[in-house]
């Protein structure tokens, strides 16, 4: 019922974005109980790829795609993303279904934030690029949208094919500068595929918060990396 209450107010940045930037494939990395991957599978009638492997947020994320008769263009992916294939652990922060604070692998405290742990269990995770091609064929996202509460540079070094990919007009991705070196793989990731930095922005509902230096930030593609 909160992400439900707040979802105009806690991410006004995100609707933005897609509203912008919206049209064709969309992968929501990230995606919890799947109110974006809803809301664009309805507002644009395009396959949406929603990406989330908490056990505790499958269920809504899957009881809110049946009761939004969107189940012919969601198609959810349970499985952590990950730079390398691995197995290891799947930290869960909390306990309530749509929360969130969740880590694949042993957390750095250097490099991310290091939540408390209330539930763990062994997954499998893969590199985003091995679903492009063979066996899966994913097709190539027109936008994609990561927010995974601290690996996302990992995920971005598991996707570099796809993000050289000209069908990827742009992404929105959380970045939390409380953790440079992070914040910086991010970038020369992304520059290093030919996207540009447009903006990066967040709610007022976070100030004086702990998440008050987490922000999305949008990237496009490069005019001269079409």
């Amino acid at each position: 019922r909160y992400r439900v209450a707040t979802f105009e107010t806690k991410e006004p940045e995100t609707l933005q974005w897609m509203e912008e930037y919206g049209g064709g494939v969309f992968y929501d990395v990230g995606a919890n109980v799947g109110l974006f991957s809803v809301f664009y599978a309805k507002r644009y009638s395009q396959p949406t790829y929603a990406f989330e492997p908490s056990a505790l947020n499958l269920g809504q994320l899957a009881k809110n795609i049946s009761l939004n008769e969107v189940g012919r263009n969601v198609i959810v992916v349970p499985m952590p993303l990950s730079r390398d294939f691995l197995t290891t652990e799947f930290s869960l922060s909390m306990l309530d279904e749509g929360g969130s604070m969740s880590h694949f692998g042993r957390v750095d405290s250097r490099t991310y934030p290091s939540p408390t742990t209330q539930l763990t269990y062994q997954t499998a995770g893969i590199p985003l690029d091995s679903l492009i091609g063979e066996p899966f064929n994913f097709p190539p996202p027109s936008i994609m949208k990561i927010d995974v509460d601290g690996i996302e540079d990992q995920i971005l070094l598991g996707s570099q094919d796809l993000l050289r990919r000209k069908e990827l007009r742009s992404i929105l991705i959380e970045v939390d500068e409380n953790y440079p070196s992070a914040q910086q793989r991010i970038e020369e990731t992304l520059e290093a595929a030919g996207f540009t930095f447009v903006s990066k922005d967040r709610s007022r509902m976070f100030d004086n918060t702990k998440f008050a230096n987490s922000y999305n930030q949008v990237w496009e593609r490069s005019s001269d990396a079409l």
